[in-house]
């Protein structure tokens, strides 16, 4: 095998693995999710690991939107690419954007008529 054909191999092994897979959308949404449930926790969790996360919802939740639908644009053209990780982390950052907001429109709501 030739250096030249050597050098073409290993480049399209780099590139096949820097294909987008939406696996970062995904984790995020998984995280942004699992932080919603963070002031649920008993009492016995400390403070800061029962009210801290939450604040960190909607950013978690808008940057897995985010990412992951720049994964479905760089998967445009890959008709083989798996888009199943960043379809579900675009839906996970979704619903860690909207169960917020609609808690938050509530309670406005709420103590508008009190």
């Amino acid at each position: 095998m030739s250096s030249v054909e050597r050098t073409v191999r290993a480049r399209e092994q780099r590139v096949a693995a820097q294909q987008p897979t939406g696996t970062a959308s995904l984790l995020l949404g998984i995280a942004a999710v699992t932080m919603m449930g963070c002031p649920l926790l008993p009492a016995v969790a400390s403070a800061w690991v029962r009210v801290v996360p939450a604040y960190f919802v909607l950013p978690t939740g808008i940057r897995a939107v985010v990412s992951g639908a720049g994964a479905l644009a760089r998967m445009r053209d890959q008709t083989a690419a798996d888009r199943y990780r960043a379809r579900a982390g675009i839906a996970l950052g979704v619903l860690a954007i909207v169960v917020p907001l609609i808690a938050i429109g509530w309670a406005f709501s709420t103590l508008g008529h009190a």
